[in-house]
C-alpha cells in the first residue's frame, strides 16, 4: 500500500488549463520530474479519473472536510490529490444562464472526486519524487519503495470534501464496490478497503480499494482490455469511474 512509504496530503493548487508539451512519464526519468510534472501525473494523466457530483441533501457538508496541506507533505493524513477547492464543495461552472424571468440562473453547486490508480509504477514514482524533492526521504528509501510491486491493484479515492465517507465502514464499502473489466468480463470485489483519517480521527482524507490482479489463476485485466469501470458505492451515493488501460502505459508497456 502507498501508506507504507509516504502519506501525501491534499494540496491547495490553483490549477489552470495547461497545454502540456509532452507526457513526463514517457519523455524523461522520474528522477528528473519537477513539481509541474508531478502535478500533471497526479491530476491530469490516464491514471486519474474525475467525477463531478452535485451538492445535494445527501452531501453532509456540515461534516469535517479535508482542509489543506502542502502537496506531498508526509503527515498523518492518507491522500494523494492536488486539486483546487479545499475546505468545501466547489461552485458550479460559470455564472449561470439566463432564466425564464430574464435574471441569471445560478448553476447547481458541485464537488468532485478523483480516483487514482496508485499501484501503477508511474503514480508511485510521482509520490516518491514529491517526498524526495522536499527532502523527507533518502534516495535509498525511494529505491526500496519503488522496488516493491503491490500485490493488488490499488485505487485511492480523494476529493476536496470527503464527508460522503465519514460514516462509512470499510467492510460495507468492500461489499458494495467493484472493479469491472469489460473485455474479460471479470467483475471483482476489493480484497480490502482502507479509510484514511486525520490524526484526530474526525476527518476522512482518502479511501483506498485493493483489488486482486488474478482470480482462479486468470488475470482480471487482460492485454486487450479497453475499459475498466470502478464503482465505489456508499450509503448515499455511487461514484463511477472509467479507466482506459490502453492509455495507462509507459515506454516499458502497460502500467497498472
Amino acid at each position: 500500500m502507498m501508506t507504507r512509504f509516504v502519506k501525501v496530503s491534499l494540496a491547495i493548487l490553483a490549477l489552470a488549463a495547461l497545454a502540456w508539451a509532452s507526457d513526463p512519464w514517457k519523455s524523461k526519468p522520474y528522477q528528473q520530474w519537477d513539481q509541474k510534472d508531478i502535478n500533471q501525473i497526479l491530476n491530469h494523466s490516464p491514471w486519474v479519473q474525475i467525477v463531478h457530483v452535485p451538492i445535494g441533501s445527501d452531501m453532509d457538508l456540515s461534516a469535517p472536510s479535508m482542509g489543506g496541506q502542502p502537496m506531498g507533505a508526509p503527515t498523518g493524513q492518507t491522500t494523494a490529490s492536488g486539486r483546487p477547492g479545499m475546505g468545501g464543495g466547489q461552485s458550479g461552472m460559470g455564472g449561470g444562464q439566463p432564466g425564464m424571468g430574464g435574471g441569471p440562473v445560478q448553476a447547481a453547486p458541485e464537488t468532485f472526486f478523483e480516483a487514482r490508480w496508485v499501484s501503477a509504477l508511474t503514480m508511485r514514482q510521482a509520490i516518491a519524487r514529491i517526498s524526495e524533492l522536499q527532502g523527507k526521504v533518502s534516495q535509498a528509501a525511494v529505491e526500496h519503495y519503488l522496488a516493491e510491486t503491490p500485490a493488488d491493484y490499488e485505487i485511492a479515492v480523494v476529493g476536496p470534501d470527503m464527508s460522503l465517507f465519514v460514516h462509512e465502514q470499510e467492510a460495507e464499502l468492500a461489499k458494495a464496490s467493484f472493479l469491472d473489466a469489460k473485455e474479460s468480463r471479470m467483475k471483482v470485489a476489493p480484497d480490502k478497503v482502507t479509510i484514511g483519517r486525520s490524526p484526530d480521527g474526525k476527518t476522512v482524507t482518502s479511501v483506498e480499494f485493493d483489488f486482486p490482479r488474478t482470480v482462479n489463476g486468470k488475470p482480471v485485466i487482460g492485454p486487450k482490455e479497453k475499459q475498466i469501470e470502478f464503482a465505489c458505492k456508499t450509503k448515499r451515493r455511487t461514484l463511477q469511474f472509467h479507466f482506459d488501460p490502453r492509455k495507462m502505459t509507459t515506454k516499458q508497456g502497460p502500467d497498472l
